[in-house]
């Protein structure tokens, strides 16, 4: 197995995990509440992660990035959270696990990346599957 695709599987794993530890949490506590825990989770991982790798690149791009990834990163859980704390989790999952949608999008208009017949399939599967997910 190539790395990328075990390391694919690895995230897909640990999302699912994610999109529905909170709504358990959300059973206990407001979505207030849960966003904090979380975040002081990700904080805990992120100081442990940096004790052992102690590599962090200082290029401002990389910088302004990553920043952006962590806020982008915070908003999405905000929103989620919010989400699941009034709507159906099967719904909610589905609903914001199309975001590629939105990634895919901005790769092709900022980096120019290109896109064959099937990946327009599976765009437009995608897309069906948010119209059955909202009707």
């Amino acid at each position: 197995m190539q790395v990328w695709l075990l390391y694919s599987f690895l995230a897909l794993l640990a999302w699912g995990v994610w999109g529905f530890l909170p709504k358990v949490a959300l059973a206990h506590v407001p979505p207030q509440s849960v966003l904090v825990w979380q975040g002081f989770g990700a904080a805990v991982c992120t100081l442990v992660f940096f004790a052992f790798t102690r590599q962090v690149q200082t290029e401002s791009i990389g910088i302004m990035a990553g920043l952006g990834t962590g806020f982008f990163a915070f908003l999405g859980s905000l929103f989620f959270i919010f989400a699941l704390s009034t709507g159906k989790t099967s719904v909610v999952i589905m609903l914001t696990a199309l975001y590629p949608l939105v990634s895919i999008f901005l790769a092709i208009v900022f980096l120019g990346e290109t896109l064959t017949w099937q990946n327009f399939l599976g765009i437009g599967f995608g897309m069906l599957a948010l119209y059955f997910l909202v009707h």
